[in-house]
């Protein structure tokens, strides 16, 4: 496979309430462009609400490729964020905050 053009990497922390919109936002837009080129990164960092299992039933009932780093203790925001781009297969990152959300033609736009 190669590697996809962009990384969408969301960094969280207790998302619980505004996760899924953002991810919602991701569903819609992706399903308009080759989702070869688009990879999903979220960085959980160490969140004691329902954050991860919120993402995961997201997951199940959209088939929604994503890989989710979850921290062992919370990093900080500064490298929660490095630790999107370490683990990022791509040259560009996209970092959305939890709770945000992009246009449908948003991912259109940017891999043109």
């Amino acid at each position: 496979m190669t590697n996809p053009l962009l990384t969408i990497g969301v960094p969280i922390y207790n998302g619980e309430e505004t996760v899924e919109q953002t991810l919602q936002s991701i569903l819609t837009a992706i399903k308009k462009i080759d989702q070869k080129k688009i990879e999903i990164l979220i960085s959980d960092n160490c969140s004691d609400d329902q954050t991860v299992s919120k993402i995961k039933n997201f997951i199940k009932k959209n088939d929604l490729i994503i890989r989710m780093n979850i921290n062992n203790s919370n990093l900080g925001y500064d490298k929660n964020i490095d630790k999107i781009v370490e683990e990022s297969n791509s040259p560009f990152v996209w970092f959305l905050g939890c709770g945000e959300k992009i246009s449908p033609s948003s991912l259109e736009i940017i891999l043109k």
